[in-house]
């Protein structure tokens, strides 16, 4: 491509979207750990010092991506839940479905805290940092409508533990070969299945703690 600078906030949003949707299509075929800034700024069309004009790290680009997908679970959460729920045990069966459903936003976020967050920029953190807090905000306005025994603490409370839970446990859900390999070997063998019952039982009880 003929490279020209964004100078427009419209061309550099244009210039930021490229950037993530080269980075999504290459997250389509490799591991986190595979992609390099270089790589994206190929698939892109960028050259190196371009790409570094709107991301200073991979791991910038990755908390950009990882945002986005949050603003999306977040708006499927309002679109998913809005009448109240009366029966906690099929909510909680609805409740893991729609994490679930996110299978990208889990994956990144398994690596938050241990690669994403220690290798971003500071102004990349705190960009990330307070566009999660405003989709938290509002899924957690979402639980305490539709479990009225939620007050907003409870709500938080159930957000972020809930978020803890599935982000803990979904890594058995996407193992490598390898790791399924040892599992078998061991005895140790855990299907899709019985992590999505683990993940609803564990919902369930923290919902009847929260609520006692």
């Amino acid at each position: 491509m003929t490279w020209e600078r964004a100078r427009s906030e419209e061309q550099i949003e244009e210039r930021i979207n490229e950037i993530l949707n080269a980075t999504e299509r290459l997250y389509e075929e490799h591991r986190f750990e595979k992609i390099t800034f270089v790589m994206i700024a190929k698939e892109a069309g960028f050259t190196r010092s371009n790409l570094y004009r709107y991301f200073k790290t991979k791991e910038d680009i990755f908390l950009k991506l990882l945002a986005l997908d949050i603003t999306i679970w977040r708006k499927d959460a309002e679109k998913t839940f809005t009448e109240e729920e009366k029966d906690i045990i099929d909510f909680s069966k609805r409740w893991v479905v729609l994490w679930l459903k996110h299978k990208r936003m889990l994956e990144i976020y398994t690596i938050l805290y241990t690669l994403l967050e220690k290798n971003a920029s500071l102004e990349a953190l705190v960009d990330f940092k307070k566009s999660i807090f405003a989709d938290m905000g509002f899924s957690i306005e979402v639980i305490s409508k539709i479990l009225p025994f939620m007050i907003a603490d409870k709500a938080m409370e159930f957000m972020y533990a809930s978020l803890s839970l599935v982000t803990g446990v979904y890594p058995l859900m996407d193992l490598t070969p390898k790791q399924k390999e040892a599992m078998q070997i061991v005895g140790m063998e855990m299907s899709p299945e019985m992590v999505v019952s683990m993940l609803e039982s564990s919902t369930l009880s923290l919902l009847k703690g929260l609520s006692s």
